[in-house]
Parts: structure tokens; C-alpha cells; sequence
């Protein structure tokens, strides 16, 4: 039982990072990526932090973000 375990968890790890685009070679949507993101408010509590870490050769000029009040 362990032993199948630690493969599986050896196997869990191997995985290739996520491409930006998908099958059709579209852009991922709604964090299909997988992005690791940080969701915070202002320490005044009047703003609302969205962070995220994108890919090192993502142009963040492609970076589209609705807002909605």
C-alpha cells in the first residue's frame, strides 16, 4: 500500500508546466492555467489586491481584467 503511494505521489510531481494556450491554441480562460493568485484587501480596507504570478514569457500587455463594482 505505502509503496503505490509514493508512486503515485513520485508521479503527481512530474508533471509539465501547463501551456498558456490550449488544444485549439486559444488563450486559457477563467485560470485553466492554473496560476498561483493572491486575494487580499488594503490594510485601510478601502482597496481590494488581486495578485498573480503569470508566466516568465507572457506579454502582460495580453492581460485582460474585468472589474465589476
Amino acid at each position: 500500500m505505502f509503496k503505490e503511494y509514493h508512486e503515485f505521489e513520485e508521479n503527481s510531481k512530474k508533471k509539465e508546466p501547463i501551456s498558456v494556450y490550449n488544444q485549439f491554441g486559444d488563450i486559457r480562460q477563467c485560470n485553466e492555467g492554473k496560476y498561483d493568485f493572491l486575494y487580499s484587501e488594503s490594510t485601510d480596507k478601502t482597496c481590494v489586491i488581486l495578485e498573480f504570478k503569470i508566466p516568465k514569457f507572457l506579454d502582460t500587455s495580453l492581460v485582460n481584467v474585468d472589474l465589476n463594482p
